[in-house]
Formats: C-alpha cells, structure tokens, sequence
C-alpha cells in the first residue's frame, strides 16, 4: 500500500507472492484489490464467480429485484493452461433498494451481508466472492501466481494488500460479533455464515 494515496500496478504483489511459491499447495490462491474501481466507488461491486449460464441468469434476476443495476459486465480473464475449465466470472455495479429491506431498521451494509449469504446458500452454482465497495477479490483453484495471470491482474493500477495463500484457514463464525472483515469492505471473504481468513501457520 502506497502510503500517499498513490495508485500501483498489481505486477508488484504478484512478484512478491510468486517467491512463496513452494509454500503453497495449488490448491487455492487469491488477491484484494483495493481502489480499482475509483468510477463506481460508491456502488457495491459484486465479484461472482458461475457454474453456468443458467445459474447467471438466476442470480442476476435475484440481484436485480433488490438493487439498481448500475453496470455489469464480465470480469476480464485469459485463457492459460493452468487453469482448466474455468467459471464465468462477472462483476456487477449495484445500489440497493432499501424499501426492499425486511425491517426498517436494517442497515444498508446488514440488507449486502444478507445478499451474500442468501445467494452462496441458496442458488446453486453461483458464488459471490466480495461485495465491497471500490474493491474486489479475486479467487480461484492454482497457485496465486497463476490466478493473478488469469485475472490479468498485472492490468490493473490499484491497491493489493492482501494476497492469499493455502496455509491455514479459520472459521469465523459471522454470527458472534465479527460481521465485516475490514472497514469499507462488506463481508468480502463470505461464505454463508463464515469468513475463511488467511492465517500463518502454528507450529505443530
């Protein structure tokens, strides 16, 4: 993170994660980006990742009934030999509709959590990998390094500060009192009621 504000290509962080090369397994890799979105930066942008056409087309009629659609598109990629049959990943630029809230009382940030967990719960085939605003995750199966090439991350000019290893994971249950991970950032790490977060690895 640039300490003046000042914005940097991805390629910096994927040189950093690809050295920790052997400490990963394959199995999973990923990165936050922060402030890549400075065009939408107060709409909450959806990061989410699809078995199938089908389950596109019902997640967004889902989304669409509760937020106003302000752009969508898909999230850019490339084809690469490491990473085989890939999902259809898609971004969306949304802005809720309170009056669909289930109380006049939930907040905006509580009716985003409640999208989440209802979409990676209930439609099959479909999975909302971050929900934040001005930010997004960018997840899959294979060494970091090689999602960051599929995500053609070293495109973006933005804030990394998170790359994601397999080391260790703990579940957070959302439920006793830590409901958002970072400021800013709504539930991001979310499946249904946990939060998976990168941890260093204990000894023993």
């Amino acid at each position: 993170m640039n300490r003046e504000g000042k914005a940097f290509s991805g390629e910096v962080i994927i040189r950093a994660i690809a050295s920790l090369h052997e400490r990963s397994n394959g199995l999973g890799g990923g990165f936050a980006g922060y402030g890549i979105y400075p065009d939408h930066k107060e709409d909450y942008a959806f990061h989410v990742l699809y078995e199938t056409e089908e389950s596109r087309k019902l997640t967004e009629q889902a989304l669409e009934g509760n937020y106003q659609l302000i752009q969508e598109e898909p999230i850019p990629t490339r084809q690469i030999d490491a990473v085989q049959n890939p999902p259809l990943v898609w971004r969306y630029f949304l802005r809720p509709r309170m009056e669909r809230r289930i109380s006049s009382v939930e907040a905006e940030e509580d009716f985003v959590v409640r999208t989440v967990m209802e979409i990676n719960q209930k439609k099959e085939g479909a999975f909302i990998a971050s929900s934040g605003k001005n930010m997004g995750i960018f997840k899959g199966v294979g060494y970091p390094e090689e999602i960051a090439e599929f995500y053609r991350l070293e495109e973006y000019r933005d804030f990394f500060t998170q790359a994601g290893l397999e080391l260790e994971a703990r579940r957070v249950n959302l439920a006793s009192g830590m409901k958002f991970l970072f400021d800013g950032m709504v539930n991001g790490l979310t499946h249904a009621r946990y939060a998976l977060v990168a941890t260093k690895r204990g000894k023993g």
